[in-house]
């Protein structure tokens, strides 16, 4: 469980208001950050892994107000691929995709309203299995099973556990 917070830049203290879902101020929040979007108007959108389900908290940063949006189903819940979800948005801010190429399911999110457009099921397209190489030295887990929308955002790229799945916007 967490709290989110605002501190005033211009002075450096921490606001006394606790920001909460707009949408369920009631509801306690809790998951550990997998992915996140930071976005020039003070915007930030973390894809969580909750108890029960994945979902996205939208932060307004320049406004001190958050909306979650709940993953629809149980979207993978937990299980070996839970942590292998990315978050990407295409080059002019209209559409986010909260894919999981491990899972097979890819979901569209409208940046603007801050809801579920679409969701598909995808499949990897690699085969055989391959292994993605880790730099470094410590064990930082999962590297490389990530999201991109290519520049002309018609397709986004999904690495998982059994390969590269490759989806048409």
């Amino acid at each position: 469980a967490y709290q989110v917070r605002a501190v005033d830049v211009p002075t450096g203290v921490m606001r006394d208001a606790v920001i909460v879902d707009k949408g369920n101020p009631e509801e306690r929040m809790a998951g550990a950050a997998i992915s996140q979007i930071r976005r020039d108007d003070g915007f930030v959108l973390t894809l969580y892994r909750g108890p029960s389900h994945p979902f996205i908290h939208a932060l307004s940063s320049a406004d001190a107000w958050a909306l979650c949006i709940d993953l629809p189903g149980s979207a993978g819940g937990g299980g070996d691929g839970a942590l292998d979800w990315g978050l990407a948005q295409d080059a002019r801010g209209n559409a986010v995709f909260a894919v999981n190429a491990t899972l097979g399911i890819a979901i569209d999110v409208d940046p603007h309203d801050l809801s579920v457009r679409r969701t598909a099921t995808i499949a990897t397209a690699a085969t055989p299995r391959f292994t993605l190489a880790k730099f470094g030295h410590a064990d930082v887990g999962p590297v490389g099973r990530r999201v991109v929308v290519t520049p002309d955002a018609s397709r986004i790229l999904a690495a998982g556990r059994d390969g590269i799945a490759v989806i048409a916007t």
